[in-house]
């Protein structure tokens, strides 16, 4: 890569300065561009900015009032050299780069400027022989190896460097510029000592010599093999680590501690000495482990290399052998120049025997060397002897430097490929403190490559920092020993702390503290909170605090800069890599404020320039490219999947078992298929979004089936597509979604956990819904515009830690609140399902369906209304007369819904909307209607989900209509043949005793579900607590006992009493629960009092609705007002006079106070 030189000296390091080619002399061609054309005053271009209309023969201005360099000789003379091989473009006839082409030498056709070129090379090959025929022992050079060409700048290095200056100006005359024009330049000396080696020796180096860039500087804090080998085998010491583990009481856990029991006695020893003796540095594990509390110093110049001791072989040659050095090797210098071993002048002094080796006999014949030849030798000694005497003493407390951070711009680039370059490019773009990316603290230990390239450093980055993480002190401290014996780093950044840790931090050491402003699940779906970073900020003012978020322009930088922040600095990430010169913006960096950074040439995105007004942000999203056909849809698809069907149709198909899945689970990218039609427009079944295509024939796809297949496991070939209106089987049974699970197993158990992990929590329509984040196993081939959400789903799964200790003696219960919804209740879940679907029919057959209606207990009405209202689709509930709360009654009234309140039960009710749909094109939306299962089956997978992906030991179901209990069944079922979990949990069916046939058939089985069926029998339910599980005779019955037989389930009752006192029980708990969820847990406390769930047993409640919609029955219980009700639970208010002495005798009386 060619350097780009500084342009000012101001910005250049001392090392930069040396080499940087910037500030040699430039010797331009006699016929370059005339100043004094361009204007009194003005600097001639450089000969590297070459015309690039000139350079296709175009251009229209002419030398002298062109911007740009017509100076082919002065490009030629600076040009790199050619890589190898042969240019790409020669098969074409001619390269469209011309000689700026990085194989120009190799172009075989010929035009004015590739002769001009050609002319040139042959001019520098003829200097370079003059040069070398100029000295009487010195081989042909210029000729090197058959059919190579020597690079001008390597004839004119050799000439200088070998004394002939006579061809040296003939070659400047040339157009060529010498190598060596200064004695500092170290790299040029190396270029000359390898040339007068092989001259030495009688024959020429093997290899041509060519200049070596000399601004172009080499990484540091790269793995030494010796600290690998001893990571590998658990020989590396960290006795002072582990001394201050011990010290503090801390177990050391990591593999290959007992190696180190020998040194641990000495680790200790060491560590007391430090922290006894005052003008000793703490240690630096210490110091790092507790978050990088005091930065390293600036290291000293680096002790010179391990020496050479001469050994006389049996030929005179002398024989360099390496010491070998006990313990890790010192840091080396980045700014010191490499040290190169030349024979020593004639009046030079003799060098340290210790570190050079003797000069060869055959030296002493040579001519005498030039005069910066023996600068270069002295200074080399001199550094060579100074280094071999320094003795490196311990660093006080008062020398180590102080971090710094406030007012310095910050850059922690979020990318783990090409994370050093992008560093090195900001750091000329004016950015003053540059972080590695994070690196675990394991993986370092161990000794990985890929893990220890992250702590690589740039010689530039004058104040740099590495990113550690770990879960372990001892892992912990360790790694920050291992960083300071073996790395140069300025700090460290420990990720560890939260928020709450901010007072504590200083007391511990800490210099510095990044505060990012959301979690890592928000990272690419919710804005910083600034405000919350400012108050952290002004709460620990002596904490120097960079916060972190939503930095794209200097203005952002400068907002959360203002004069009065308390902020030290902001930390930039992604704005960097969206627009690398944001360091060179307006008042973001000091030194730039009137100052433009020549050369650095800004290119704005497009997507930018097509709303420049609207302010940047990370949450914005492009509306979805659609091309002429479905290729040039694809080739704008940001959709990883697609790339791989692009590259197929060039390559070939990928191998069977290829599998892209993004690096980051919450990659912007959509990772998945999508289908698409032959003319590119949107033919089925969508995952992650935009999506990958694939064949229509491979895609995802769902139907109804009659439930016998599901019952018998034997297929029909009865089938209906989804957008029939159909309810029931060819023989009356119900019908059930049928999903092709050939196709959703061709991705990975892994690939389906993060896509759906990676879509909690986003805003983007409509996987932010609970529900449609699993819309590839809910409806796969309904179009995203057709989906009526209201983002329900994602409930709490709430932990009844209280609860459950004190009232049942269990350790992991938990109450999964799907009443915590849009409506109130789970039936959400299920109604964005079915009112989508209907959504779709509608727009594809107007006039198919008028309304839609369903028979209600109260929660049901509520959510079809309000999706219907949503969706503008007309809505018709039959209610049966008070039988359900006012709250319940209310909502379905508020949304516009026709409510008809009828005088009968549920029952009654279902059949009366059974007549109806069937005669009037009126959609029936009961759970006989098996899509809304497939939306309530997705409560069962977030389960799993906000389980890591465990699954409980027993799921708790309140039963009514028993739709929901086989809705659980499937989701649970669905994920364990995918491969998701390896197991299924028990499931229990809770039923109100006065409405609970499917208990009865349960008890007359005797407990076996095989019997259920022929001892099932309807009942009248009775009026009950829980209204919207009175129901005596449900339809999904039989659903209800296939998910009862394959996972082994319960079924059992409570009383209306048992049902109010244990939701008061579980509400003086903290949770406030509706008589649904009562049922359930007073089924659980029935269970738990029989040992059948264990105490250990991990179990979860289903709550179905939210407990503010049976307020009235809460207020008759705490009153005591219900008939044959002790309600020894209940909290009455008490009634007390406007007196303070009787207020006063009530609190003492409650809480026993004197």
């Amino acid at each position: 890569m060619r350097h780009q030189p500084y342009r000012h000296r101001s910005q250049c390091s001392r090392q930069q300065m040396r080499l940087c080619p910037s500030l040699r002399p430039v010797t331009h061609s006699t016929k370059g561009v005339e100043e004094e054309d361009l204007g009194a005053g003005a600097e001639a271009p450089s000969p590297q900015d070459l015309c690039s209309a000139f350079l296709h023969g175009n251009c229209r201005f002419e030398k002298s009032r062109c911007r740009y360099s017509h100076d082919v000789a002065g490009y030629v003379a600076g040009k790199a050299q050619d890589l190898p091989g042969t240019c790409p473009f020669l098969s074409t006839g001619a390269c469209p780069y011309g000689i700026s082409c990085q194989w120009a030498r190799t172009h075989t056709y010929s035009d004015p400027l590739q002769d001009q070129l050609m002319a040139l090379v042959a001019a520098s090959a003829a200097a370079a022989a003059a040069a070398a025929a100029a000295a009487s022992s010195i081989p042909d050079l210029a000729a090197g190896p058959a059919g190579a060409t020597t690079h001008p700048a390597a004839a004119a290095a050799a000439a200088a460097a070998l004394g002939a200056p006579e061809a040296a100006q003939s070659a400047e005359a040339a157009g060529v510029r010498p190598a060596v024009s200064r004695v500092e330049d170290a790299q040029a000396a190396v270029v000359a000592e390898e040339i007068r080696t092989g001259v030495a020796s009688g024959k020429a180096p093997a290899v041509l010599v060519l200049p070596v860039g000399s601004s172009v500087l080499k990484s540091i804090n790269a793995m030494e093999k010796e600290t690998q080998t001893g990571l590998w085998k658990s020989r590396y010491d960290f006795s002072v680590a582990d001394g201050i583990l011990a010290d503090l009481g801390l177990k050391v856990s990591a593999r290959g501690s007992n190696l180190n029991a020998s040194m641990h006695t000495a680790g200790k020893r060491a560590h007391a000495q430090t922290t006894d003796a005052p003008a000793a540095a703490p240690p630096a594990a210490a110091a790092a482990a507790a978050a990088a509390a005091a930065p390293s110093a600036t290291p000293p110049e680096a002790p010179a290399a391990p020496g050479v001791e001469g050994q006389q072989g049996a030929d005179g040659a002398s024989v360099a052998k390496r010491q070998r050095t006990t313990g890790p090797a010192p840091p080396e210098d980045p700014m010191a120049v490499t040290a190169v071993t030349l024979p020593p002048c004639d009046d030079a002094p003799a060098l340290n025997p210790n570190t050079t080796a003797a000069a060869p006999a055959a030296d002493a014949a040579q001519p005498a060397a030039d005069p910066a030849c023996d600068a270069v030798a002295f200074e080399m000694a001199e550094r060579a002897e100074a280094r071999a005497l320094f003795v490196d003493a311990a660093t006080r407390p008062s020398e180590v430097r102080a971090l710094d951070l406030r007012g310095k711009t910050y850059l922690a680039p979020l990318t783990t490929v090409g994370n050093l370059p992008f560093r090195r490019l900001c750091k000329g773009l004016g950015v003053d403190v540059t972080c590695g990316e994070m690196a675990m603290a394991t993986n370092l230990l161990q000794g990985q490559h890929q893990e220890w390239a992250l702590l690589k450093r740039h010689p530039c980055e004058d104040l740099f920092g590495v990113q550690v993480a770990g879960g372990f002190p001892d892992s912990l401290t360790r790694t920050a020993q291992l960083i300071a014996d073996t790395l140069t780093v300025d700090f460290v950044d420990v990720n560890m702390m939260a928020h709450t840790l901010l007072p504590s931090v200083r007391s511990w050491g800490a210099a510095a503290v990044t505060l990012h402003g959301r979690t890592r699940q928000q990272r690419y779906s919710r804005l910083a909170d600034w405000p919350y970073i400012h108050k952290c900020a002004a709460g620990a003012p002596d904490l120097q605090l960079v916060g972190n978020g939503d930095v794209f322009t200097y203005l952002d930088w400068n907002e959360q800069m203002g004069p009065h922040s308390p902020l030290a600095s902001v930390m930039v990430a992604r704005g960097a890599l969206i627009k690398p010169w944001i360091f060179t913006g307006g008042a973001c960096h000091p030194a730039m404020q009137h100052t433009q950074v020549a050369g650095a040439r800004s290119y704005v995105p497009v997507g930018l320039l097509e709303n420049p007004m609207t302010p940047q942000s990370l949450t914005t999203r492009v509306p979805p490219f659609e091309g002429r056909n479905h290729l040039e849809t694809w080739l704008g698809s940001d959709n990883s999947e697609q790339w791989v069907k692009l590259t197929e149709m060039l390559l070939g198909p990928v191998p069977a078992t290829f599998r892209f899945v993004a690096k980051h689970k919450s990659s912007s990218h959509s990772t998945g298929p999508k289908v698409i039609g032959a003319e590119g427009s949107e033919a089925g079944m969508a995952l992650g979004g935009s999506g990958a295509a694939l064949e229509k024939s491979s895609g995802f796809n769902a139907k109804f089936v009659p439930f016998k297949d599901v019952q018998t496991g034997i297929p029909t070939s009865e089938s209906y597509e989804l957008d029939q209106v159909v309810y029931r089987s060819q023989e009356g049974g119900l019908l059930d979604v049928k999903h092709d699970m050939k196709a959703l197993s061709h991705y990975g158990p892994e690939y389906w956990k993060n896509l759906f992990d990676s879509r909690v929590g986003t805003t983007k329509w409509p996987y932010g819904s609970g529900v449609w984040s699993k819309k590839e196993w809910v409806l796969p081939e309904l179009p995203d515009a057709d989906i009526v959400s209201m983002f329900e789903g994602n409930s709490n799964l709430f932990w009844a830690e209280r609860f459950g200790r004190e009232t049942l003696g269990m350790t992991d219960l938990w109450v999964k609140q799907c009443g915590n919804s849009h409506t109130g209740s789970f039936k959400d879940l299920g109604m964005t399902v079915l009112v989508s679907q209907v959504n779709r029919i509608r727009k594809q057959k107007p006039g198919s369906i008028t309304a839609v209606g369903c028979a209600s207990t109260g929660d049901t009405s509520a959510a079809l209304s309000a999706y219907c209202a949503a969706a503008s689709i007309p809505s018709i509930v039959f209610l049966p007369a008070d039988k359900i709360s006012l709250a319940q009654l209310v909502q379905p009234i508020a949304n516009g819904a026709l409510v008809l309140s009828i005088d009968t039960d549920f029952d009654g009710c279902m059949q009366l909307i059974k007549q109806v749909t069937a005669e009037t094109p009126i959609y029936l939306a009961n759970s006989m209607n098996s899509l809304r299962l497939e939306g309530q089956k997705t409560a069962a997978i977030e389960i799993l989900q906000q389980f890591d992906w465990q699954v409980p030991d027993w799921v708790i179901i309140p039963g009514g209509n028993l739709g929901n209990i086989y809705a659980f069944y499937k989701g649970f079922k669905m994920a364990k043949d995918l491969g998701l979990v390896d197991k299924l949990p028990r499931l229990v069916v809770a039923q109100a005793t006065n409405a609970n046939p499917l208990y009865r058939a349960w008890n007359n089985s005797g407990a076996d579900v095989s019997g259920m069926t022929d001892n099932y029998k309807a009942m009248k339910a009775q009026m009950t607590f829980a209204s919207a599980i009175q129901i005596g005779d449900p339809v999904s019955i039989d659903r209800a006992i296939i998910a009862l037989r394959d996972t082994n389930g319960i079924v059992e009752d409570a009383t209306e009493e048992e049902l109010m006192d244990a939701a008061a029980r579980a509400d003086r708990t903290g949770m406030f629960n509706c008589p649904h969820t009562g049922v359930a847990l007073a089924a659980l406390i029935k269970l738990r009092a029989k040992n059948i769930i264990g105490p250990n047993d991990r179990t979860v409640v289903i709550s179905t609705a939210h407990g503010l919609k049976f307020t009235q029955s809460k207020v008759d219980y705490h009153a005591r007002s219900i008939p044959n009700f002790t309600a020894q639970y209940a909290n009455p208010p008490v009634i007390v006079k406007d007196n303070l002495g009787d207020v006063m005798d009530v609190i003492k009386g409650k809480f026993h106070l004197a």
